[in-house]
This record gives structure tokens, C-alpha cells and sequence, in this order.
């Protein structure tokens, strides 16, 4: 079978592009059927087959530049690329899945801390990037850099309030951000973003620690009934104005706007009725559309994976993060599974707003019709 994966490889690299045949970021389907073979190749001892190691040197020469190379390095454990897969990851972004796999490989064994380094010296685009890459990743790396930013008062509070929204995406991040508040760590002009942040968390459990540490919410906890909400008017500007302010986008998506995690909200007028607007707001758990279910993945490595399963076979799976991107899993990587109970979207975000900013945002969402 080896033999057959070597002539495969062999063959697939006969006639592959060489850097500037082809666009950037781009790779030729013959490359990815390389690629594939690469993938069927681990544990392989190349020294012993030369034409073979040729043939993957001319792959991995031929991905430079491209999120394959991050993809070709994991696979085969290539440890002297890190320069590379990081620019090759800022300029994919965090919306890219191997950009954000290339971030947690580097973290992996970043003994240099060329990630810390790329944090301090790179410009203001380049480190918002890089801080969202972070707050993807999730990884226990990740969120001690993420709570540098946080701290350092050297930087500016935009990038530091932007450094607290990437945190709380990973459930050790938002602890920590936790334990910042709780020992009077945090600076105050952090406590707002941090706030609103933590109270729409989809782990039930850190919601709840959250909640003892943080101040009054906006209306003071006392939520009107369904009845007295029903009975108020409505202004649906105001509520579109608001949405973006409640984090809605952070997990739904509204046309070409948001993020795809949650169902999407595009026509959620024309599916539920003003009073199943406010329920489902209200209490998010007492109505989970099928495949929404949520799952807690705990990995071998210590880190943890949340989100919606997606695909498994019986060597993968596939997970949605709340980030919207779809992170592939080796079953033999998997520890523990857990299944998140009740709905991954928060309850208690009606204490993020007023009573009647929450009257405009579900006047705003029964206008979302095809």
C-alpha cells in the first residue's frame, strides 16, 4: 500500500506548478491530490525511499505561499516553517480554517515565541488580526497572550477591548477574564466590553460564575413579563441599530452580515411569531433546532473544542465553533465529549439591554422576511 501512496505522490508532482505559475493562495487540483497522498503518508520513513522525499520536497516547495503549506507542514511535522505558516496565516485570517490550524501548530512548539514577537512589533492591522487568530485558536498559548494585550497598558484601549472579545471565545479565556474581574485585575475601562462580553458566553457555567463578579445589568435584572413586553411598542430602527451592540452577529448571520455558527436570521420574521420571538430570546433553551446541539470536546493536549458536530467518521470529526469555522479533529486526539445541555445561545441576554431596546430588537427581527 506504501508503495502505491509513493506512486501516487510521485505521479501527482510530475507536473506541478512551481511558485508563480499559478495565483497566490491558490493551488492547482493536482497539488491537492499530492496533498491527499501526503496525508496517507504519515509515518513513512522518507530517508529510505529518495525519489519519494524528492517528490515531497517538490510539493512542499510548490504550496509555499498557500494555506496548503500550513495543511502539508502539520501533516508532516515540519517544524522549521513557523515564519512562513504565520504570514501565510495573517494574510488568510481568522475566518480561514488552516490559517487558524497554523496558529495553534506554531503555538504548539513556539520555543522562539515567535508568535509573542509578531504581537509586539507588528502594526496595528496586522496585530488585530493576529488577536482574532488568537481568540480562534483557543489553545491555553493562545489565551496567555491574549491576556498580555488585555493587561499592557502600553497598548491602546481599542485594541485592549478588542483583546477581551477574542478572549472570552474560549472557555479557559473567558475564565480568566473572570478571575481578572473577580481579583480587581481588569482596568476599569476594560469592566464594560468585558461585561457585555461574558454575558452572552455559551457555556452555562461560566456564565454563571460570570454573573457574580459583574455589575447590574442594564435594567437592573427586573425582566417584565411576556405580557407587559407584548403590550410595549416597538421601533424596528432602533432595534437594527441595537442588534450589533447584543452580539447577535457574533453567532448569526443577517444576509451577508455576521457570523455562520447559530441558524441564520435572515428570515426569522417569516418563522416565528412576535410572542416566539421573545420566548426564544427569553428562554433559548427551551426550543434547540435540530442540529444545534452542543458539544464540549476536552483533547488529550488539555485544550477544549465547543461547538456544533458537524461530521464524524471513525478517525474524525468535524466540529463548528462559534468562531464559524470548522475545526477537524482526530478521534485518536479526543479525551472526553460532553454534551452542552440546553441551548449554546445564552439565556439572560435580555439582562444586556433595557426593556425596551429588547422590545426594538424583536420590532427589528419580525422585519427580517424574505
Amino acid at each position: 500500500m506504501r508503495i502505491l501512496l509513493a506512486a501516487i505522490a510521485a505521479a501527482a508532482v510530475v507536473s506541478l506548478p512551481v511558485n508563480g505559475e499559478q495565483p497566490p493562495g491558490e493551488v492547482s487540483a493536482k497539488s491537492k491530490v499530492a496533498m491527499e497522498a501526503l496525508n496517507r503518508l504519515k509515518g513513512v520513513d522518507l530517508e529510505k525511499n529518495p525519489a519519494l522525499k524528492a517528490a515531497v520536497a517538490k510539493i512542499i516547495e510548490s504550496s509555499r505561499g498557500t494555506p496548503e503549506f500550513i495543511e502539508i507542514s502539520r501533516t508532516l511535522n515540519l517544524l522549521d516553517g513557523d515564519a512562513e505558516i504565520l504570514a501565510i496565516a495573517l494574510r488568510e485570517g481568522p475566518a480561514s480554517g488552516p490559517a487558524v490550524d497554523g496558529i495553534r501548530f506554531v503555538l504548539a512548539h513556539d520555543k522562539d515565541g515567535l508568535v509573542a514577537k509578531q504581537l509586539a512589533a507588528g502594526d496595528a492591522a496586522q496585530t488585530r488580526v493576529l488577536v482574532d487568530l488568537l481568540g480562534t485558536a483557543g489553545e491555553a498559548a493562545a489565551v496567555a497572550l491574549l491576556g498580555g494585550v488585555v493587561a499592557d497598558p502600553a497598548r491602546d484601549a481599542e485594541m485592549r477591548g478588542f483583546a477581551v472579545r477574542a478572549l472570552v471565545r474560549s472557555e479557559a479565556g473567558a475564565r480568566e477574564l473572570i478571575a481578572a474581574i473577580a481579583n480587581k485585575k481588569l482596568d476599569a475601562v476594560l469592566l464594560p466590553t468585558a461585561t457585555s462580553a461574558l454575558r452572552v458566553v455559551p457555556w452555562p457555567e461560566v456564565q454563571a460564575e460570570a454573573a457574580k463578579h459583574l455589575p447590574a445589568a442594564a435594567n437592573g435584572g427586573a425582566a417584565l413579563s411576556l405580557a407587559e413586553l407584548m403590550a410595549m411598542k416597538g421601533d424596528a430602527k432602533r432595534g437594527g441599530e441595537h442588534m450589533s451592540q447584543v452580539s447577535c452577529l457574533a453567532c448569526h448571520r443577517i444576509g451577508d452580515a455576521g457570523v455562520d455558527f447559530g441558524p441564520s436570521l435572515s428570515e426569522i420574521g417569516n418563522k416565528l411569531s412576535r410572542d416566539g420571538m421573545f420566548a426564544s430570546i427569553l428562554e433559548p433553551a427551551a426550543s434547540v433546532s435540530h442540529g444545534f446541539d452542543g458539544w464540549q470536546i476536552a483533547l488529550k493536549s488539555g485544550a477544549t473544542r465547543a461547538g456544533f458536530i458537524v461530521s464524524e467518521t471513525a478517525t474524525e470529526l468535524a466540529i463548528k465553533e462559534p468562531s464559524g469555522m470548522i475545526s477537524r479533529i482526530a478521534v485518536a486526539d479526543i479525551d472526553k465529549r460532553t454534551a452542552i445541555p440546553g441551548s449554546m445561545m445564552p439565556a439572560g441576554l435580555e439582562q444586556t439591554m433595557t426593556s425596551q431596546q429588547l422590545v426594538d430588537l424583536v420590532e427589528y427581527m419580525m422585519t427580517l422576511k424574505p
